[in-house]
């Protein structure tokens, strides 16, 4: 069953005007309409992989769906350890597998994915449609210094790197960033972030597991 019908209600990050105030008129257009399009979207499917070069690389996998407002279910994969998440009509379930599911006392806020697209897109700068994609569809940016933790990257990311890949329909189903994190008296880690996003208004309903 597919529940991709209601219109979304929740509020969304407002756009800053770094679209239209970017590198080259197209891809600012490109990215405004990328904005439009993720503040439209009903539901979909996500999976962010990110990435830490540190002395000891470690990677953080989530693959999960969101139906907007309220409805979300998702999988961490880290440290060796496997947790669900289903967060439905108010309320959240977890687990870590092979465990038997919970039900939290509280709703729990966790996971985004849905304002932490938005908000990242709002805080790009500088876009620019990139050459070498003849489909004119990748647009490239980068996030400045004052707006990397509104965007969702560590404190003290230097320099992001962004690379947007939208589909025909303006949809963003690929971000990539790019940054190295400088804290004092630690070595700067590079940190890769993918995210893909998929299903695009075709999920399937997501259930209480209890």
């Amino acid at each position: 069953a597919k529940q991709c019908a209601r219109t979304p209600t929740w509020a969304t990050p407002n756009s800053t005007a770094a679209g239209a105030a970017g590198h080259d008129r197209q891809g600012g257009q490109l990215l405004e309409a990328a904005i439009a399009a993720g503040r439209a979207l009903l539901c979909y499917s996500f999976s962010p992989v990110q990435t830490v070069d540190a002395r000891k690389p470690t990677r953080a996998t989530i693959t999960g769906t969101e139906i907007r407002p309220a409805s979300l279910s998702y999988q961490l994969t880290a440290g060796g350890k496997r947790t669900q998440v289903i967060r439905v009509a108010g309320a959240t379930y977890f687990r870590v597998l092979p465990s038997k599911w919970s039900k939290a006392k509280k709703p729990l806020a966790g996971v985004d994915p849905g304002a932490s697209l938005l908000r990242l897109l709002g805080s790009v700068t500088q876009p620019a449609v990139d050459p070498s994609d003849a489909a004119g569809l990748t647009v490239r940016g980068t996030i400045a210094a004052a707006s990397v933790v509104k965007a969702g990257l560590p404190a003290g990311s230097k320099d992001p790197q962004v690379t947007l890949t939208l589909d025909r329909l303006n949809n963003v189903v690929v971000v990539n960033v790019t940054t190295t994190v400088n804290r004092a008296g630690v070595k700067p880690i590079q940190v890769v972030l993918r995210t893909t996003y998929g299903k695009l208004n075709a999920v399937a309903t997501i259930k209480a597991p209890l």
